[in-house]
């Protein structure tokens, strides 16, 4: 299930620092922005969850699959991501030899898992409240 929309944080946040007044301080504008990235790498995470639950995933293809739903990341953004995952315990990895390379491979764990099963509860319950 995809959309039309592509999204591109930095022009998100190019859009949303020119729309606001000259009169609203720097400071304001920056931590909107920051507000706007923390909202944008909280949908990349739920997208990783999801799909670590079904396959096995890996770092490229999870540049192409997020690319596909109109985010841009470059593996300098993803990986850091993909790391803390798997420090919080909601990822684990395994290495596999394909092709002659090595490729990482993620599931989510039971801890994943069921933090995605909470993450989806409350997604219902607030596009219920502000899509309805």
């Amino acid at each position: 299930m995809g959309c039309d929309l592509q999204i591109n944080m930095l022009d998100v946040m190019k859009y949303h620092a020119l729309s606001f007044p000259y009169v609203i301080a720097r400071r304001y504008r920056r931590k909107i922005l920051v507000m706007i990235r923390e909202f944008f790498l909280g949908f990349i995470k739920i997208h990783i969850l999801h799909h670590a639950a079904r396959e096995p995933v890996y770092g490229l293809w999870l540049i192409e699959e997020l690319g596909r739903h109109g985010y841009r990341l470059s593996p300098g953004t993803l990986y850091p991501v993909l790391h803390r995952l798997e420090e919080e315990k909601l990822l684990r990895s395994h290495s596999e030899n394909v092709g002659g390379k090595i490729r990482k491979y993620y599931r989510t764990t039971a801890k994943g898992t069921k933090a995605l099963s909470q993450i989806k509860d409350k997604i219902t319950e607030l596009i219920e409240e502000v899509m309805v």
